[in-house]
């Protein structure tokens, strides 16, 4: 909270409109995290499209759909979903949906909006340390997407794996893997905080 106050963070992240925006903003700490979900979640889809991405947030731009461009007197909604585009230098926008809660922002991006209804989500808070028998956020969202597809799919949960290769500069995307091979399933996990979030695609 409250870094929406830090001129120098915002220097560094966002567009000199998306700063003027949050300065202008009722919910200014909300409107810049919305704008670094919507950057973060294009990333990602870039990433998986062609690799070798470098994520420049201040070249990347923004734009709300369904929100005014001037949010004086105007509060974003803590119930609802926005849309978004995210314009990137060289490349085809990326199509964001936003997800408020009182708690959180959630962040879906897709190469088209079409895909956004083909799309199963969640966002769930970490269990206090002594209920899970998991060690970490990633492996708790691990086993919650594993759970997820295996129902969807009426596959026994222990036949499936979520693998990240080594890649240039760390590892790769997550791959879902069924019985030792690769699966056609597109997925995403991200956690922060206190809360971990996952999409996929079957």
């Amino acid at each position: 909270m409250k870094r929406s106050l830090d001129s120098r963070f915002l220097e560094k992240i966002l567009t000199d409109h998306e700063i003027a925006f949050v300065k202008r903003s009722l919910d200014s700490d909300v409107a810049l995290w919305s704008f670094w979900a919507c950057k973060e979640a294009a990333y990602k889809v870039l990433q998986k499209q062609a690799g070798g991405v470098h994520f420049v947030p201040r070249r990347w731009s923004v734009q709300y759909l369904n929100f005014p461009d001037d949010p004086n007197g105007v509060r974003f909604r803590t119930d609802g979903c926005m849309d978004a585009e995210v314009i990137v230098p060289d490349a085809a926008p990326v199509h964001a949906q936003l997800f408020f809660s009182p708690n959180y922002i959630h962040c879906l991006a897709t190469d088209t909006f079409r895909r956004q209804d083909e799309i199963f989500r969640g966002v769930q808070a970490l269990p206090a340390k002594k209920s899970t028998p998991y060690s970490d956020a990633s492996s708790f969202v691990r086993r919650i997407v594993i759970r997820r597809i295996a129902a969807k799919l009426n596959l026994p949960e222990d036949t499936l794996q979520i693998v990240r290769q080594p890649a240039e500069g760390g590892l790769g995307t997550p791959l879902l893997y069924h019985a030792d091979v690769q699966s056609s399933v597109d997925i995403s996990l991200s956690h922060d905080g206190r809360y971990v979030a996952y999409a996929f695609i079957l």
